[in-house]
């Protein structure tokens, strides 16, 4: 009883998809894993100032996204769910 993509893809219409977010997301926290190691590599201070705030910004692009990541999914199993439903619904009322 698995949902077409179609069915998912249409009820979305143009909203970013969950597996789209978490692919963004390990991005940004593998870029977060490199800025870490450069900030502990180096000596200088204004380096290591200017590394700190990227670091923070980065911090907060990657909760965020974290956040946007779970309402996808949870608003895409919702789909789901509704999607199953009605068809059951329809088969049974087909019997």
């Amino acid at each position: 009883m698995a949902d077409k993509p179609d069915d998912l893809d249409r009820a979305l219409e143009n909203q970013t998809r969950a597996a789209e977010w978490k692919s963004l997301r390990k991005a940004l926290v593998e870029r977060l894993k490199n800025l870490r190691e450069s900030r502990k590599e180096t000596n200088d201070p204004d380096e290591q100032i200017r590394l700190a705030r990227q670091i923070e910004t980065l911090e907060a692009q990657v909760e965020t996204i974290r956040i946007e990541e779970a309402v996808a999914e949870f608003v895409e199993n919702s789909i789901r769910y509704t999607i199953n439903a009605n068809k059951l619904v329809e088969e049974s009322e087909g019997e």
